[in-house]
């Protein structure tokens, strides 16, 4: 799911501070030692929340970190994914293998915070979180 929700962000995203690029400056799950300074990072958190009484859902914390060497960069990073992201309702993605077509689930944000300043790391680059809830429901 965390790759579908990078190419998400990828494909809507408004190329402001960077042109987002898939294992590059935009990360799937983890972010790499060498990394460039100016990247973002989609990561799942908890794991997902099944319901057995309707097991076509699934909802979903995701957690997004943006960095850059400039706080005004760093930060309007942090804001064009959230503009992204929050708000989602009814949108369609495509979850699972794509080689076997996978199942295509409609999307809903329901919960979101506002980029938050986590400071500066080791290298003095400026870093923000957004955290998000996602609720998905498997096309019949």
């Amino acid at each position: 799911m965390i790759k579908e929700f990078t190419i998400y962000i990828r494909d809507n995203m408004a190329q402001t501070v960077i042109v987002p690029i898939i294992g590059t400056n935009l990360f799937a799950g983890y972010r790499p030692d060498d990394a460039p300074d100016t990247c973002i990072t989609v990561l799942e958190r908890d794991p997902s929340v099944p319901n057995p009484m309707l097991p076509d859902t699934f909802q979903k914390p995701v957690q997004i970190l943006t960095r850059s060497d400039s706080y005004m960069r760093a930060r309007q990073l942090a804001m064009d994914v959230h503009d992204i992201l929050y708000g989602i309702n009814n949108v369609g993605i495509l979850m699972g293998p794509i080689v076997s077509g996978g199942d295509v689930y409609q999307v809903n944000m329901v919960t979101g915070s506002e980029p938050a300043w986590l400071g500066v790391d080791d290298k003095n680059r400026f870093e923000f979180t957004s955290n998000y809830v996602v609720n998905g429901q498997k096309n019949p």
